[in-house]
């Protein structure tokens, strides 16, 4: 009976240090969860792929000729001597512009809306700074849950209503600027 008590007392024991810590903690990776984004606060990551390229091309060209004559005056106007004036305008022009833009990049942006049909509004900011240079990227848009990849990622190409903008400011941004004679120059023309 003795071993018998001990043996209970010893049990109890084990059972309630075991009780105390589970196997699985909350922390642990499941394997049989989703943990992609899809309530508001989640994170996720967005690769940024885009690029862009437009040409325009436009030519202009004009003319105009305006010609006015009139006879010697006679009567109270003979002092007048003969009139005449002619005057012509013509311009012309073309210019072209061509742009390229590429942006690649990741970037993990937070959930801040979740709509009806579960579709994942998402905005995010990065800051960084390069010595005396800072740039931003902005992004925000609308995600397909189905458009979540299993790594918790998207492609900016399955972003709705995308928005990136990057920005700097800084040494580097200044030089980019064209100079004070030539935003003159274009003010005034």
């Amino acid at each position: 009976m003795k071993r018998f008590a001990c043996a209970l007392a010893l049990m109890l024991a084990l059972s309630a240090a075991a009780a105390a810590d589970s196997l699985w903690s909350d922390s642990a990776r499941s394997y049989f969860t989703d943990r992609r984004a899809h309530r508001v606060g989640d994170l996720l990551a967005v690769l940024v792929v885009e690029s862009a390229t437009a040409t325009h091309q436009a030519t202009h060209q004009t003319a105009k000729e305006v010609s006015a004559s009139a006879a010697d005056g006679t009567g109270l106007l003979s002092f007048f001597p003969r009139l005449g004036l002619e005057a012509s305008r013509s311009s012309s022009g073309s210019g072209a512009s061509s742009t390229a833009t590429r942006i690649s990049d990741r970037i993990s942006v937070t959930v801040v809306a979740v709509d009806d049909l579960g579709n994942l509004t998402i905005a995010g900011a990065r800051q960084m700074e390069l010595g005396p240079d800072k740039l931003e990227m902005r992004i925000s848009g609308k995600v397909r849950p189905d458009d979540v990849a299993a790594d918790n990622t998207v492609l900016s190409s399955d972003i709705a209503d995308l928005t990136v903008t990057w920005s700097g400011k800084g040494p580097i941004q200044e030089k980019q600027k064209p100079g004070l004679l030539y935003r003159l120059l274009h003010f005034l023309w």
